[in-house]
């Protein structure tokens, strides 16, 4: 961007970013992890001498991972194999977000955090997402499941090409656009813009 201001609860930032930044937890929809011991993996970045243990601990049970990995022989000390072989995605997804957990952030982005998952497991997912929700962090969400915006935010952004189209509550969209089918409303805003194009339009909300 070239121009405008970032503000965090209407308080530009101006010059502060960097520390901001570390209040941040990203969760992409391919949660990077390596053949070190899960205990490493959730406290990325971390020499392990410096680890708190206990801090690991907490973050694996609200990410609701703890039971895989203390029903793995070596627990929070096991190595998880090339390339991560010993977890699946949904596992992989839950350490993401213990990871972004451990670093103790404010604001988690959860970037298409369900694609490619089963439906149980997504299910799965989002209901820890929620829990995050009801304990007071801050989430902003990307996806294109519109059932999955619906569900979870509080506010929505429709965007396409890093340009947003319309946002609000979901009662707010209904209302301006007068239309009750959710995805009805995406689809035809997106006509709008780029009728006869076919390019992807995608939807961010934010909770908390």
């Amino acid at each position: 961007p070239t121009e405008g201001e970032i503000l965090v609860d209407g308080i530009k930032l101006d010059g502060n970013e960097a520390s901001w930044l570390k209040q941040i937890g990203y969760v992409p929809q391919n949660v990077y992890l390596n053949s070190e011991k899960i205990k490493n993996n959730i406290a990325f970045g971390i020499e392990e001498q410096n680890i708190d243990l206990n801090k690991v601990i907490k973050s694996a049970e609200n990410s609701k991972i703890d039971n895989f990995i203390n029903s793995l022989p070596g627990k929070y000390d096991q190595n998880l194999g090339e390339n991560a072989q010993l977890v699946s995605g949904g596992q992989k997804q839950r350490t993401g977000i213990a990871r972004a957990l451990y670093k103790d952030c404010e604001l988690l982005i959860f970037d298409e955090a369900t694609l490619g998952l089963d439906v149980l497991v997504a299910r799965n997912l989002l209901t820890i997402i929620r829990d995050l929700r009801t304990a007071g962090k801050c989430l902003i969400f990307s996806t294109h499941i519109m059932s999955e915006v619906e569900r979870l935010c509080d506010r929505i952004a429709i965007m396409h090409q890093g340009r947003i189209l319309d946002s609000g509550t979901l009662s707010e969209l209904k209302q301006r656009h007068a239309e009750e089918d959710f995805e009805e409303l995406f689809f035809s805003l997106l006509s709008e813009h780029e009728r006869g194009e076919g390019k992807a339009c995608q939807a961010m909300g934010a909770s908390g």
